[in-house]
């Protein structure tokens, strides 16, 4: 990298961090772009909820920023996570040491939104980033194994009872998934669960589901 270019860092590799750092380096060769992230690659949020129900894998919705990017030789990418921004010296401490900056830009995206209520984000698993979807795919299957060895009968309806809090998008298509496994995988793999209801719960706080889209499709969503 040549150091007497500008050089832009960009925190955050989503959706927006990706477009802008493609947008730069095509408009403009003479300058730097750094990008950092957490991750080493870039996923597909949308598709996130087929990686928690298992019928995708990781590797379906993910790319690797340098291999993305790796055409453009005054593009860098950096592993890791924004501590502090010390903006008299245009530096940004990272977990992992530091980065000078002549322009900064955020791009860090969102977080779960509990809505103020600690009972669900003392109790629940989110699903925003793909570790969350893993961690939800592997507390799935581990309920279903320990209720396939329990001989309780309320343990076993309790460790087969999902609770999906979230009427939205994200909620609705999730419980469609559940809803999948539970005809075509669960009970064809887990014999001994075939005569449980496995109920599938989704609860919002408002009236309708799909709060956002049309009366048409929150009646589908719905029916």
């Amino acid at each position: 990298m040549e150091k007497d270019k500008e050089n832009i860092v960009i925190i955050g590799g989503g959706f927006a961090g990706i477009q802008l750092s493609k947008s730069l380096l095509k408009q403009n060769k003479e300058i730097n772009v750094t990008l950092v992230d957490k991750n080493n690659y870039n996923f597909f949020p949308p598709l996130i909820y087929q990686v928690a129900t298992g019928f995708l894998d990781v590797s379906n919705i993910s790319y690797p920023f340098r291999k993305y990017f790796g055409k453009f030789s005054n593009f860098s990418f950096r592993m890791g996570e924004l501590r502090e921004i010390v903006h008299e010296q245009n530096l940004v401490v990272l977990n992992n040491g530091e980065l000078p900056y002549s322009k900064l830009i955020i791009a860090t995206g969102t977080t779960s939104n509990y809505f103020g209520n600690e009972n669900i984000k003392k109790n629940s698993l989110p699903m925003k980033t793909i570790s969350d979807a893993l961690l939800l795919k592997n507390t799935i299957l581990e309920r279903f194994e320990e209720a396939s060895r329990t001989t309780d009968l309320n343990m076993r309806r309790k460790l087969t009872n999902i609770v999906i809090a979230g009427g939205g998008p994200t909620g609705v298509e999730i419980a469609g998934m559940l809803s999948e496994l539970k005809k075509n995988v669960f009970f064809r793999e887990f014999p001994a669960l075939r005569d449980l209801p496995l109920d599938i719960h989704l609860i919002d706080g408002l009236p309708t589901l799909l709060s956002p889209m049309s009366e048409n499709s929150q009646r589908y969503a719905e029916k």
